[in-house]
């Protein structure tokens, strides 16, 4: 051993400090086979460092002394010293006769001295050979560098194998309590603690440490402990401190997270405390809004509620082709509904209905294109016939008089076409005279605007606000030159744009009703709105040749329609056609070079 010298009181005292083979290494018996004049002379050493007055001369013992003349030089003190010291140990006895225990008298002893190191003290413990480590008069908890290496001790007393955290990182230490480090397997588990003197794990993953939670396991990343979302064994598990977690709500990646009571993050739908939840279901297990008719166990058609953005929705929504109208979610049946400044009606399953309907005694119209509102002080048309919805959207029936025309209604609400004579005013134009061979559309177009009453623009200002030339497709404006000769393939501009360029231009306002029937044009008419409408120009529809043309439809009379023709060629200027043959002609027509929309026309309103 060597001593070391340290200070108490006024008198230097000499503490042996053994070295660490003989103490903290694998041979610890050697320490408590210690003979019994070192032992002595260490308690001799202690008893003279309790002496509070020391004034006869120095104890120190020389670095080098064996253990026999360590004994003696503790023993040889002064005579005053030996009297101080039995004067200490008398204060020890009334220590412990007022109640402390030897430990406490020994630790307050320990304290006194602001002893530090690992110090022989069995009085305090006496693990290890009765040797304890002692940092500024305390007990001592946590790592110490002795003899080349890290030893671990808890409260004074130096530790054999097991996990450490020190230094916010993680350590191992072996049976005789030092770091470790290499590559070790510790319970059929590989880590690594480096090979730089730094001792601490390196190794990352779900790793077995011997802690209280989780069977022993936590999650490290390079030897630390970590808190946050993993990816394992197939899906994200969540660890706060390495402690893989139960049930609860996460942050993450600035995304809000929610795991099972086995730690692992959730996908799709969940009610939790009460409340519908979406993770999604794309392995991405973040919280989103709920939207859509989801699933979430209430009491009503099945336990389904519509979701909107997260909020119970009132109001329609579009859902397995038709709308269905919600209140708090939930699906609602028969009844009248507001939206949009629209009047809907739903049916016993909740779905907005359309066509025709029954409903209290009276028939109301709801639109054949999907639109589903309810009409209103309009003719309205369908399949069967043609009818006028009053100012509550319930048909009319027998003797009316309706825009200044008297016209009769069956019970059923059909308008009776006996006698009906509908022929609008107009100019007749030939668009060959006008300098535009290929430019029908624009020649139906001003013929309908005088039939409206309203002024006639040149061409040239209708095709300009169409759009025309070589580059422009039929779905967007005119596809070629209205005022050059024809091409192998149609110049034309579909119904679609061209109601969308001339809506409320010129005075009037253009729908496209493309896929109208007879009686759609007849209620048109009976509202005195003109139909540009697709009718071949040598009234033949088929391959072989181009048939397009558009003219325009100005009146009824006996089952058939009053149309002017902008080329007058096959049938004149202005001429009567049966409904059947019109709709047939209508509906099959098509151009030459690309596809188009059947039953293609356009009101002039």
């Amino acid at each position: 051993m060597h001593k070391k010298l340290y200070k108490a009181g006024k008198v230097w005292v000499a503490m042996a400090v053994v070295t660490a083979t003989a103490i903290l290494g694998a041979n610890t018996a050697s320490a408590e086979s210690t003979n019994s004049a070192q032992t002595s002379g260490n308690q001799a050493a202690y008893a003279a460092a309790n002496s509070s007055e020391n004034t006869s001369g120095s104890t120190a013992v020389q670095s080098g002394s064996d253990t026999t003349s360590s004994s003696q030089n503790a023993v040889s003190t002064s005579s005053s010293n030996a009297q101080s010291a039995n004067q200490n140990v008398n204060v020890q006895d009334n220590q412990q006769a007022a109640g402390k225990s030897a430990r406490d008298v020994a630790l307050d002893k320990y304290a006194s001295q602001h002893v530090s190191g690992y110090i022989y003290s069995p009085d305090v413990s006496t693990a290890n050979g009765g040797y304890n480590w002692f940092e500024n008069g305390q007990l001592f908890t946590g790592f110490r560098y002795y003899m080349g290496t890290y030893y671990w001790f808890v409260d004074g007393v130096r530790q054999n194998a097991g996990w450490r955290q020190a230094w916010g990182m993680t350590y191992y230490t072996d049976d005789n309590g030092r770091a470790v480090q290499g590559h070790r397997n510790i319970n059929g588990q590989d880590f690594y603690f480096g090979n730089d003197g730094t001792y601490y794990l390196r190794s990352s993953g779900y790793l077995y440490d011997g802690s209280s939670q989780n069977g022993g396991y936590r999650w490290y990343e390079n030897g630390k402990l970590f808190t946050g979302f993993r990816y394992y064994m197939g899906t994200f598990y969540w660890f706060v401190d390495g402690v893989r977690q139960n049930a609860g709500w996460r942050q993450a990646w600035g995304m809000t997270y929610y795991t099972d009571d086995n730690g692992r993050a959730v996908q799709g739908t969940r009610i939790i405390d009460g409340r519908l939840y979406d993770f999604g279901n794309d392995n991405s297990y973040y919280s989103r809004p709920v939207n859509g008719y989801v699933w979430d166990g209430s009491s009503q058609n099945g336990g389904y509620r519509w979701y909107d953005n997260g909020n119970l929705y009132t109001g329609f929504k579009y859902y397995m082709g038709t709308f269905y109208w919600f209140i708090d979610g939930v699906r609602q049946n028969a009844g009248w509904r507001q939206a949009w400044g629209m009047t809907y009606y739903t049916d016993d399953q909740g779905r907005a209905v359309q066509g025709r309907r029954w409903i209290d005694g009276g028939q109301y119209f709801f639109g054949t294109n999907n639109s589903f509102f309810l009409r209103t002080n309009k003719y309205v048309a369908d399949n069967d016939g043609v009818y006028f919805a009053g100012g509550d959207g319930r048909f009319l029936t027998g003797s009316q008089n309706i825009y200044g025309r008297s016209v009769s209604f069956f019970g059923d609400g059909r308008l009776n076409t006996d006698g009906l004579d509908i022929n609008f005013p107009h100019w007749s134009l030939n668009q060959g005279a006008l300098g535009a061979p290929e430019g029908c559309e624009g020649v139906s177009f001003q013929m309908a605007l005088s039939a409206k009453g309203k002024r006639v623009p040149s061409l040239q200002e209708i095709y300009n606000r169409i759009g025309y030339g070589d580059g422009v497709s039929p779905y967007q404006g005119f596809n070629g030159n209205p005022f050059g000769g024809a091409r192998p393939y149609t110049t034309t501009v579909l119904a679609a744009p061209l109601a969308a360029k001339l809506n409320n231009a010129f005075g009037v306002q253009t729908e496209d009703i493309t896929g109208a029937g007879p009686n759609e044009i007849l209620a048109q008419l009976l509202s005195y709105n003109p139909v540009i409408s697709y009718i071949p120009w040598d009234f033949q529809v088929g391959a072989g040749r181009d048939h397009f043309h558009v003219q325009m439809i100005y009146g009824y009379r006996n089952g058939g329609f009053l149309v002017a023709d902008p080329l007058q060629y096959a049938r004149g200027a202005n001429y009567w056609i049966s409904t059947g043959e019109w709709w047939y002609l209508n509906s099959h027509l098509q151009p030459v070079g690309f596809g188009a929309p059947a039953s293609q026309n356009v009101a002039v309103i």
